[in-house]
């Protein structure tokens, strides 16, 4: 069967944010570089921010993880990464 060259682009609700993700599997958010993985690189994510500063990450319709925008670490307090499991 064949398969098309580029399968199409994922759709996200219009209320949440759109974030490409960069070459060595970071988004930057805000003031922020939230790991989301190097496999998933130059591909759109979908965002929704389910409550004050904590995002639900999605590609196409499967939840990825969430973060904490107050979750973060790191020499500069600029580095936040993907949690798998459910936000609390």
């Amino acid at each position: 069967r064949p398969y098309p060259s580029k399968l199409p682009e994922l759709q996200y609700p219009k209320h949440w944010e759109r974030v490409r993700v960069s070459h060595n599997g970071l988004i930057y958010w805000r003031a922020l570089r939230v790991y989301i993985g190097y496999l998933l690189a130059g591909q759109w994510i979908g965002m929704q921010e389910v409550a004050a500063g904590q995002w639900d990450v999605y590609l196409g319709p499967v939840r990825l993880g969430c973060f904490n925008e107050e979750d973060v670490r790191g020499p500069q307090k600029d580095y936040v990464s993907l949690k798998c499991y459910p936000c609390l």
